[in-house]
């Protein structure tokens, strides 16, 4: 399995587990294994060469947003499906817009 073949399947686990708040931290750990699996790569390939790394600016800037509202969007201060039907739709929008520039960057498609 590829990079880009393993960062998809993580994003998918994201989107999936998405679908119930009772599921939030799990999101938040697929999420952030699937965010350090683009920025790094999978561990049995090359060290340091992940997807990020060639990434337009936008992406970069996506995947921090993403990584920030998630830890933001699981903690316990408020209902947290009140938060939650507020706020994932945001998320989840931010997962696809990240799932598609992974499923069509041609720089990927050499890993």
């Amino acid at each position: 399995m590829t990079t880009q073949q393993y960062c998809l399947e993580l994003l998918d686990a994201v989107e999936e587990a998405g679908q119930d708040p009772q599921l939030a931290y799990l999101v938040r750990s697929r999420l952030r294994r699937s965010l350090i699996a683009l920025e790094r790569g999978r561990s049995d390939e090359r060290a340091g060469e992940g997807l990020l790394a060639e990434a337009p600016p936008e992406i970069r800037d996506l995947t921090k947003a993403l990584a920030a509202r998630v830890v933001w969007l699981c903690q316990p201060s408020e209902a947290l499906d009140v938060r939650w039907k507020r706020e994932w739709t945001d998320v989840f929008t931010s997962v696809s817009e990240l799932r598609a520039w992974v499923r069509t960057s041609d720089s990927i498609a050499a890993n």
